[in-house]
């Protein structure tokens, strides 16, 4: 192949037996990833982070998991009440968890059904995906795209230089 000139590479279709099993391995690493996190490896984040890029994120040459089993095209369940946006409401705002404090000690834990007694939405993968959920104390606000995309880059970029290391 002479210099400078342009390969182009041609996407393999895979069946959709075989992205069932690729869904399964994800969930899989998903569930001991996260487990790994609750018990303390917070390390793991930026590994959840990539997983979830995986299954989610579709863009350009790159198929989402989720986008290739027709699963983006679902309703997604949003346990994330909306963002405070009044201006004069400067503190931040995650609602994404709540915390839970109590004998000199705190966590964070996910809106599960059994901590709310009111129904939650279902939203179009879209609005789910591109919706505000956090907010800075700068009052910046943050979508589970831009926090998923964020992280699971700063997860490539440590194993790019980690490899380069070498």
């Amino acid at each position: 192949m002479a210099t400078g000139s342009h390969q182009t590479q041609k996407c393999v279709t895979r069946s959709k037996a075989d992205l069932r099993g690729e869904l399964r391995e994800q969930v899989a690493l998903l569930v001991h990833d996260c487990h790994a996190y609750d018990t303390g490896l917070r390390p793991k984040a930026k590994q959840i982070a990539g997983i979830l890029r995986t299954l989610l994120h579709h863009h350009g040459r790159q198929r989402a998991l989720f986008e290739q089993l027709g699963i983006r095209s679902k309703s997604f369940l949003d346990p994330a009440a909306d963002i405070n946006l009044d201006p004069r409401l400067v503190s931040p705002s995650n609602n994404l968890c709540y915390t839970r404090v109590g004998g000199g000690t705190g966590e964070y834990l996910p809106p599960l059904d059994h901590y709310y007694r009111t129904p939650r939405a279902h939203l179009p993968f879209s609005d789910w995906w591109n919706k505000p959920v956090v907010k800075d104390s700068a009052c910046r606000l943050f979508c589970r795209r831009e926090m998923v995309l964020n992280l699971a880059e700063t997860h490539c970029q440590s194993n790019a230089l980690r490899t380069w290391a070498k």
